[in-house]
């Protein structure tokens, strides 16, 4: 799976990667401006419950979709500037029953 997501990246034209590169530092910027006045972002860190390991795909609004690229869709902007991510799991009342 990591040498998929190496060929993926190495046939992307160069020009969109500076451009992402590009996003990348406005989006930083901001985000260092925004924990000028907030000191934590409380969200969701997937949109469906944990996945077995090796599961390719999800189902999102009836929507089967690849597991990989979808389930950290909540985390992937934030981490993508450096900023730490730190995920717990937090359960419905009852369900652990």
């Amino acid at each position: 799976m990591v040498v998929d997501r190496f060929l993926a990246g190495a046939l992307l034209p160069a020009a969109w990667y500076q451009q992402a590169q590009r996003f990348r530092t406005v989006f930083r910027a901001k985000m260092r401006g925004l924990f000028e006045s907030v000191d934590i972002l409380l969200a969701p860190a997937t949109p469906c419950p944990a996945i077995r390991i090796g599961q390719p795909t999800i189902t999102l609004d009836g929507v089967e979709l690849p597991s990989r690229p979808n389930v950290g869709i909540y985390t992937q902007p934030l981490s993508s500037v450096g900023l730490p991510i730190v995920v717990a799991p937090v359960f419905a009342p009852g369900a652990l029953r």
